[in-house]
């Protein structure tokens, strides 16, 4: 100890003692540091003490002590019950069968917009990243546009394909009573040509001659009569003439520089030979491509030149079917029928749309569904009703689904009739 402390500092006795303090307290902590061991913790994990708190015992504890604490804990258990199941209905939440809800819309405005739609709003369970690829075509039983679709078809003159449209566009006229010598455009009605000098001095004596005799007087105002009645008959047939607009414009490579210029316009949709598909996309890919209105041989508007039964088929397809796609959130949104419609022919277009919703969602993702051409259009089939586990299938691919009309509230469907 003496060895430690110079002698200057053997004099005072604090500096001793604090010295010794210091020695003593690091002795200790080196101690300490050296024999320490850490003890195991025995902790239940979180599952555990949940499925503990939620035991039979722990829950007749809590119901002996607090009555209120397990009134909560079987209202939160009867919820966890039902969020189970998206087949059965929240609590207070009222649900209509499909013939209720168009009861309701019917009898509000019905009457007054009887063609109004029925629009129907379906919330699926895709994620937001498959979205862009839940889309299709369907044929309803019973169309409900209200317009009909506006054909622009380009095939070359005298090929199969343009014979036939010919043929469409001749029983159209047939069908309208108008002559089928009328050209699709509507032509302008040609002005009555000058008499010449020589008609007008026959004329001039014709008249003369009928003013001499009564009898020739009374033939020419029979005649007269007969010829205005021929002359009304002529313009009523020019005036239905002057209105019609054909369902179909159908040209060949010409017709390109008219869609560039707008002289043709008004179409819904364009159909393409093969053999005019390349001078098409070269000329009007920046003008239809973002219309989402050029020719795809994936989308079933590109047809062989050569084939008469599949350009009848392309058209009848684009008049009759109609395109459906989701949103970014996986809401498919469509009109469905019209409120002057029978309860079953809505049903058929609800059942119609959704059985395609129901088989395009599990082809998401897979290479079938990217490669099935979207041209084909699903058509209403008769189906049995579904069984219990498929009705809880189809009830995890949509969440739930809300019918409006155009100008009416919305009212939310029962799963378990409309999907069955």
């Amino acid at each position: 100890m003496a060895a430690l402390f110079p002698a200057s500092c053997r004099s005072t006795p604090l500096l001793v003692a604090t010295a010794r303090l210091q020695l003593s307290s690091a002795s200790t902590s080196t101690a300490a540091r050296t024999f320490t061991t850490s003890q195991p913790s025995f902790k239940k994990s979180n599952r555990a003490r949940g499925a503990s708190r939620k035991s039979p015992r722990n829950l007749a504890i809590l119901a002996s002590l607090s009555p209120r604490i397990a009134t909560a804990a079987q209202a939160s258990s009867a919820k966890s019950k039902k969020a189970a199941n998206p087949l059965e209905p929240k609590e207070g939440e009222t649900l209509l069968t499909l013939e209720q809800a168009c009861e309701q819309l019917s009898a509000k405005e019905g009457k007054k917009r009887p063609l109004n739609a029925y629009e129907l709003h379906i919330v699926t369970t895709v994620s937001t990243h498959q979205t862009n690829a839940l889309r299709g075509r369907i044929s309803f039983p019973r169309d409900p546009r209200n317009k009909q679709e506006k054909l622009l078809i380009f095939a070359e003159e005298g090929s199969e394909a343009n014979e036939s449209v010919k043929k469409i566009l001749a029983e159209e006229k047939a069908r309208l009573g108008i002559p089928a010598s009328a050209v699709a455009a509507a032509p302008a009605i040609e002005p009555t040509p000058e008499p010449t000098p020589a008609v007008a001095e026959a004329s001039g004596e014709a008249a003369t001659e009928a003013s001499s005799s009564s009898s020739d007087s009374t033939s020419t105002s029979t005649s007269s009569s007969t010829s205005s009645e021929a002359t009304a008959s002529e313009s009523a047939a020019q005036s239905k003439v002057s209105v019609y607009e054909p369902s179909i414009i159908l040209g060949g490579s010409e017709l390109i520089s008219s869609v560039l210029n707008n002289r043709v316009s008004g179409f819904t949709k364009v159909l393409c030979t093969q053999s005019l598909l390349g001078e098409v996309s070269k000329s009007l890919a920046r003008s239809l491509g973002p219309k989402g209105l050029m020719p795809n041989p994936r989308r079933g508007t590109v047809v062989p030149s050569d084939d008469a039964n599949k350009i009848l088929n392309a058209i009848k397809e684009a008049r009759g079917a109609t395109d459906w796609r989701s949103d970014k959130i996986g809401v498919v949104r469509g009109a469905v029928g019209r409120l002057n419609f029978d309860k079953g022919e809505v049903r058929k277009n609800v059942v119609t749309l959704l059985d395609a919703i129901l088989e395009k969602v599990p082809t998401l993702g897979n290479q079938a569904g990217a490669n099935q051409v979207a041209g084909q259009a699903k058509e209403y089939v008769e189906r049995p009703q579904r069984t219990p586990g498929e009705l809880k299938r189809a009830a995890g691919m949509i969440k739930q689904i809300h019918i409006s009309s155009t100008q009416g509230p919305a009212y939310k469907l029962d799963l378990r009739d409309i999907l069955a």
